[in-house]
């Protein structure tokens, strides 16, 4: 989706400093323009203790996406809408 839509390359499973010695694991990310996204779909996130967690460890300085598949299957323009606007790119 990201390379159809024309979107710079990102990078996967990377961890990022959010402040107090803490790192986060983001699911996708493009570290010059500190936007991480949170896929809420994959199976370690089945449970509900991943996105509960996730959503409590703000990433300072940094905006974040959180994705679901509902998201991708039924708002695929709007999900790409919101990483261009993020990225500050102009469709």
């Amino acid at each position: 989706m990201v390379r159809a839509a024309g979107l710079p390359p990102y990078e996967r499973g990377g961890l990022v400093d959010i402040g107090d010695d803490d790192f986060r694991e983001c699911d996708v990310m493009w570290r010059a323009r500190r936007v991480m996204v949170e896929l809420d779909f994959l199976p370690i996130h089945e449970t509900g203790r991943v996105p509960y967690r996730d959503r409590r460890r703000p990433a300072a300085g940094w905006t974040v996406i959180r994705i679901t598949g509902d998201d991708l299957t039924h708002h695929r323009d709007e999900v790409i809408a919101d990483l261009r606007a993020a990225l500050q790119l102009h469709a």
